[in-house]
This record gives structure tokens, sequence and C-alpha cells, in this order.
């Protein structure tokens, strides 16, 4: 609480008059004088708080006023006991520019005249998620009975060739699906399945149901899935996360992106915690996330993209379970906002390799995740001097991405063989 006595009477009585006896918390109606009760006097609950802090060691106490100054009315906000002791603990989030808006939208209303209406600012700006636009999906989906004993066998019946792409596949109810052609006699499934009781499936009939749903989700995560493989990354069961490994000389692998401001920068993913005197406190951090695709009602998908850590005993073996969620927590409770910005701009660059869009291509058909955050526009009261700032737009297209673009429809004539025709009609 702010010290009375070092307030002059005029300036206390000033910033009562004008708060109308109410916490000037945004959405707080906290009453600061209460009546009392059968002739007892009344009770002042509300409690002053310095915006710029009264001493410079005092939270947002860094501003340059004079003593007079900081003991105005004009830098104190009236505030009930419990967001009083919210806005000290929390400097970073309520900053002196933060507190002097949320004391002037506050005190308006009663330093208006009583036939003026003071209307609240506004600002138009875009909204970003973080999710990436997927602008492509593969749309076929062959199913058939497999020929192993067992779903956890049918992997080692299967052909993995990495010159081929992503090879994603799921077992249901005895059948294998997957976005490959299931009748090629050269194909990876070739010894899996029963190649002549192929089925076809569209995606939208496959999706007509919650189950089939699920299942064509599942097998967009497990063609992303073998592509972050192939960048070196492994996938965390426990955590549901994907996260970068050491390489085989022990080094940690450097990834060049783009800052959400558009500066070309580069980063470490694999880092050994040190101890401020430089020794090794047992342990190495990694980049992770947490990436699914995410349908949307009518309109196909979208990628879920939310940054993550994972933790090693030295680059490569897991540490134990409960160390690794409590360090985790410990460390993602102090990132805000920026930083978060930072590590969505950074994954959405390693995803696509910074171009335009990363397209991946499965069975003759593709998927396609631009280098977009899905947005909207929105008009609000803002966030006065907010600065942070994503380099969010598409990524322009070269004459290289331009031609990735534009072979889809000439592959697709080929891929797919003219008996289906019956099929689909």
């Amino acid at each position: 609480m702010a010290s009375r006595g070092a307030i002059p009477d005029r300036e206390v009585k000033r910033l009562y008059a004008v708060s109308g006896n109410l916490c000037a918390f945004t959405g707080c109606e906290q009453r600061l004088c209460e009546p009392g009760d059968s002739g007892e006097p009344g009770v002042v609950t509300g409690e002053m708080a310095h915006i710029v802090a009264a001493s410079r060691q005092g939270p947002r106490g860094r501003g340059v006023l004079t003593d007079d100054e900081r003991n105005s009315a004009e830098n104190l906000i009236l505030l009930c006991e419990r967001h009083h002791k919210i806005v000290d603990r929390r400097p970073r989030t309520y900053t002196v520019d933060v507190l002097t808006e949320m004391k002037r939208r506050h005190e308006a209303p009663f330093l208006a005249a009583p036939t003026e209406a003071t209307a609240a600012p506004v600002v138009s700006e875009t909204l970003l998620s973080s999710l990436l636009v997927v602008s492509e999906l593969p749309q076929q989906i062959r199913s058939a009975p497999y020929v192993a004993a067992s779903p956890k066998e049918v992997a080692a019946t299967v052909r993995w060739d990495a010159d081929e792409g992503p090879v994603a596949f799921i077992t249901r109810e005895r059948r294998l699906f997957a976005f490959h052609d299931l009748r090629s006699a050269s194909g990876p499934f070739a010894r899996s399945v029963d190649r002549g009781a192929v089925e076809l499936l569209t995606a939208r009939d496959l999706c007509s149901t919650s189950d089939g749903q699920r299942w064509y989700v599942e097998l967009l995560n497990r063609t992303l899935s073998w592509h972050l493989r192939s960048l070196g990354m492994r996938f965390d069961q426990g955590h549901n996360r994907y996260y970068f490994t050491l390489r085989e000389d022990g080094s940690s692998p450097r990834m060049d992106y783009r800052s959400k401001t558009g500066r070309a920068m580069s980063r470490d993913v694999v880092r050994e915690a040190v101890r401020r005197d430089g020794t090794s406190r047992g342990f190495w951090w990694h980049e992770a996330v947490a990436l699914r695709f995410l349908p949307l009602r009518g309109r196909g998908c979208v990628l879920s993209v939310r940054p993550e850590y994972h933790l090693t005993n030295d680059g490569r073996e897991p540490l134990d379970g409960p160390l690794v969620g409590r360090r985790v927590t410990r460390r993602k409770s102090r990132i805000y906002n920026g930083q978060y910005i930072d590590g969505i701009q950074f994954w959405r660059e390693v995803i696509t390799a910074g171009r335009p869009r990363r397209v991946l291509r499965v069975g003759g058909q593709r998927l396609v995740i631009e280098n977009e955050l899905l947005g909207c526009d929105i008009t609000w009261p803002g966030v006065p001097n907010d600065v942070l700032a994503l380099a969010a737009g598409p990524v322009p297209d070269d004459l290289l991405s331009l031609l990735d673009a534009e072979d889809f429809a000439s592959d697709l004539d080929d891929d797919f063989d003219d008996d289906w025709d019956d099929d689909e009609g």
C-alpha cells in the first residue's frame, strides 16, 4: 500500500473524487468504502498504488519523476487490496503504460460533464493465431485387409524408402489405411495388404463419421512425423512433442530462420544447462514443439503449433519424467508474449524451411502447409505502446516455389488410374 503520510491530503482527495468508490482495475466492481452497520463508522478498503513506484527499488520504480510528481494524483491509482497485490507482483504485465491507460479509462466517466459521452478509443489490428494454414490435403485414402498376424507386425512388412517421401499408415478393424495406392506391386505396402481387396475412400466420405475423421487426421499427423524425422527430430511420446537431438559428433544442430521482424537469425537447438559459474547442471535443454492437425468444420484442416521444451541427461537420453515436468513448467512460466511469438515464428520457419510453403508428397498426392498463420481482423481497445510485431504475412513466391505449386495437376493425372473412375462415379 502506498504510504499516506508521504502523499498530500489534497492529492488523496482528488484521487478518491475521480474513482467513483470503485476499484480502477479493469472489470472489477469492488467498492472501496463500505458503509457501517448499526451506527458503526464505514470502512475504507481502497488502497492507493503508485504507477511509477514511490521508490526506485519498488515495482515500476525506474520512471524519471520528482518526489512531488510521484505522490501526485496523476501517478496514483485506487485499487482494492487483491488487485493492488496483483499489479505490484506482476510489474512486467502491469507496466506504467498499462496502468496509466487503465486509470484513464476508469476515471474518464467521473471527469466528464454529465451530458458528455466518453467513447473508449479503439484500434483495428490483425489477431494472429498459432495455427498454420493448410492449403491442400490428400483426397484419396486406400484401405485393404493387412496380411500380418497383428497390427504390431504390419510395420515389418512395409518397404521403407526415404527417396519416395513419407510412408504413413494406420491399422483399424483389421484393415490398413494409407494415402498410397495399395494395389501397386512395387509400392511400399505390396507385402502388407491383400492387393485384390483394396477399397478407395475419399477424404469427405471418411470424415463423414467421427471415427473416420480421427483416422484421417492421424494419417496427416503421421505424414508430418515422417517429415520431421527426416530433419533429425525425434518424438517424445510421453509428452506428445517433437524435439531435436545432438548430431553423431556431439554438436548441436543449428537452424537458420527469420525472426518475427524479418531478420536473418540462427539458433542452436540443443544446449547444455549450466550454472552461472559455467559448471554443468547435469541435463540438456532441447527445442521442442507440439504439432497436430486440427479439423475445421467444413473448411479442411489447420496445423496447431505450440512451442515446448524437452530435457535429456546427455543430449540424447530422456531425463526422468517428474524432473522434466517441474523444470519445463518453471521455464515456461517465465515466457512472456514476445518470447512465445518468437517460438511460434521459429517453428513456422523450421516446418517450411523458410519457404512459402512445405509440400509433402505422399502416395502421389500432396499435403501443403503454408508459411502463413491463420488470423482475423479485430477492433478492440488495444494495449498502449504495444510494440510486438510479427512478420506473419505469406512468404513471397519465387520461380521454384511457383513451379512446385503448379505441378500437381499433371502428377495427379498420371498417378490415379482410369479404373478408379467407375468407383468414383
